[in-house]
């Protein structure tokens, strides 16, 4: 199991392992944005995009193949954008999960995220709310 940035070949798995996440996702990256990939036999199993603007960070998102959760792919893929936000000397990061996906909160509680503010109808067009959570670095 590889953890690497992305490459432009890499798109199209991207785009359609995110599919799963949001059904008209397109892979759109910009000056502040990334995306680390986790490879296993030289196939996309997992990936995380995120940005860091400056002190700020924010996971945009995360999303591992179904037979690979439990094996610690997200944890892996987590914990380098956090050191990489220490070494930026983020002051924070945040991200949005749905109020309702339980095994998301644990996750991201396990990594000190806590709620800090909740976003009426940003989900499943507009039929579920969002947390916003927020993990300090400094």
């Amino acid at each position: 199991m590889i953890i690497r940035r992305y490459i432009k070949s890499d798109i199209d798995e991207i785009t359609k392992l995110a599919r799963n996440l949001h059904v008209n996702y397109t892979f759109d990256l910009n000056e502040f944005s990334s995306c680390l990939v986790c490879t296993e036999n030289d196939c996309i199993i997992g990936f995380i995009t995120y940005f860091i603007l400056y002190e700020k960070a924010e996971i945009i998102d995360i999303y591992v193949k179904m037979e690979y959760r439990k094996k610690k792919i997200g944890t892996k893929l987590i914990k380098k954008v956090i050191d990489e936000c220490y070494k930026k000397d983020c002051e924070n990061i945040t991200l949005e999960v749905d109020i309702n996906n339980q095994a998301a909160l644990d996750f991201y509680y396990s990594f000190d995220f806590k709620i800090v503010a909740r976003r009426q109808h940003y989900y499943n067009n507009g039929m579920d709310d969002a947390y916003v959570m927020e993990k300090k670095l400094r």
